[in-house]
């Protein structure tokens, strides 16, 4: 890919500033000529290394805006600076066919430029689609955005447009004439926010007819932004690159997670070697160890490793459901069976505690098509943390129920339910709320948004409400249930 930026400046201070700028907020190599004739000779030697230039429109040696015209009849894009603004300058300028141009002010405008040159570097992998019925738009559309070193493609209908992304699924940046024969832009971008959310995808709106009511239609529909035409060259720029930008940021922001989660997996793995030999060397002093002091300590590290282990457990769920590597593997299974079977495996936890844990003998038979063991690590953990949280001597009623639409487990407690306050914390990661467990039990603040995402990937959710102010109720919304 090209990598150098040509800067034609006949101020030898100023061309020096511009270049000092670019190499220190770029990664580009940059070659400098003082005149028009230098412009011509470097062209002549690393046309096929030259990426961009910016030229200054007037030089000694030629006639203004001659540079920005060399640029553009070698398909070079091109950032004009000039000292001066008017609107008849305006559009002289923009008649030359350069990507933007600068005032040469100060140093904000420098500053600009070095933006202004990453930000075309970018588009360069950028792919954008033109859906407009209109030939004239589509080609003027088309011209503007070349001219920002973006990937150009066009389309005259939104049934073309479902094709084009049919074939390749990469574009990254869709502008949509709402009025259309056929499909028109609303009924597209519908079809389009079913499989590319605004983090993928941004769709801009463009039309000459549409009114208030219209755009604000488009925007509920999920569209980025919009514009009217005509659409002057500097509205269309600033707009598009704008979202570019807003596309890049949510992609680093995925980067990041990624690394985040890859790291947290190789520290997890690191950890689990030597926390098994602890957990060996406990189980063999265990069995060596008679006196009650050394074996209270051995008792105290076996704890400690068995807590640790758990704890990397669940780190190790938890960035694996956040970064959609696990699989959901449905199948056709008895849900009532499988909730009587985690009471009686969980039962020992609530005896331990005194605790009477309370389901309906006479319960209707629910079939479900889900993953039955994703479903009863949501259940399990939701009882435990009953268990967890409860006094002494509590009552813990689970509860199932269908409308054949979908099926509904409810674990109730009488745990003193969560500050009103903090229930938007319930489903966050490592947001352990004020609310205590009752006998020192641990808590890693982990389990909750583990349950959500595991029902968030089978199309449900878990719920929270409050138990008449006596404490808490937790609902697991299952859907898709089918008659068996």
């Amino acid at each position: 890919m090209k990598n150098t930026v040509l800067i034609v400046e006949d101020s030898r201070s100023f061309a020096l500033s511009l270049e000092e700028a670019v190499r220190q907020g770029s990664h580009f190599q940059i070659l400098v000529a003082l005149n028009y004739a230098q412009a011509c000779q470097m062209l002549e030697n690393y046309k096929e290394e030259i990426f961009l230039a910016i030229t200054d429109l007037n030089l000694p040696d030629a006639e203004p805006g001659d540079a920005a015209k060399l640029m553009s009849a070698n398909n070079i894009p091109c950032i004009a600076f000039t000292g001066n603004f008017s609107q008849g300058l305006r559009e002289k300028v923009l008649s030359l066919g350069v990507s933007d141009y600068v005032l040469k002010n100060d140093k904000y405008d420098i500053d600009y430029v070095v933006k202004t040159i990453i930000r075309l570097s970018n588009n360069r992998k950028i792919k954008v689609m033109v859906v407009d019925d209109s030939r004239s738009s589509r080609q003027l559309l088309s011209v503007l955005l070349e001219k920002q070193c973006y990937q150009v493609t066009v389309a005259d209908s939104g049934k073309e447009a479902l094709k084009l992304l049919q074939q390749d699924g990469q574009y990254r940046i869709l502008l949509v004439d709402i009025i259309m024969d056929g499909m028109d832009g609303f009924q597209l971008l519908r079809a389009l926010r079913e499989k590319h959310d605004v983090t993928q995808m941004s769709i801009i709106g463009i039309s000459g007819k549409a009114d208030s009511l219209d755009v604000a239609k488009f925007m509920k529909y999920g569209g980025n932004d919009f514009l009217q035409k005509p659409i002057e060259q500097e509205q269309l720029c600033c707009r598009v690159n704008s979202n570019a930008q807003l596309l890049d940021q949510f992609d680093s922001l995925n980067l990041l997670n990624l690394q985040k989660n890859e790291l947290l997996g190789m520290a997890a793995h690191d950890i689990r070697g030597p926390l098994g030999v602890v957990m060996s060397a406990c189980s063999l002093l265990k069995k060596e160890v008679k006196a009650e002091h050394p074996s209270m300590l051995v008792d105290l590290a076996a704890e400690a490793a068995e807590n640790m282990e758990a704890l990397l457990d669940q780190l190790l769920d938890y960035s694996a459901i956040e970064s959609a590597s696990i699989s959901i593997n449905k199948t056709h299974f008895n849900l009532t069976d499988l909730l009587e079977k985690i009471v009686k495996e969980t039962r020992l936890l609530a005896n331990d505690k005194e605790q009477h844990l309370i389901i309906d003998p006479m319960m209707e038979t629910v079939w479900i098509r889900a993953d039955s063991t994703r479903i009863k690590e949501v259940v399990q953990n939701l009882i435990s943390n009953a268990i967890k949280y409860s006094q002494r001597g509590g009552n813990i009623e689970i509860a199932i129920s269908n409308n054949h639409k979908k099926a509904r487990i409810e674990v109730i407690d009488e745990a003193g339910g969560v500050p009103e306050e903090e229930v938007h914390l319930l489903f966050e990661p490592f947001n352990n709320i004020s609310t205590q467990p009752t006998d020192g039990e641990r808590s890693t603040g982990l389990g909750l948004s583990i349950c959500q995402r595991i029902m968030e990937l089978h199309g449900g959710k878990v719920k929270y409400r409050t138990n008449r102010h006596i404490g808490s109720i937790f609902e697991v919304i299952i859907p898709c249930i089918e008659d068996h």
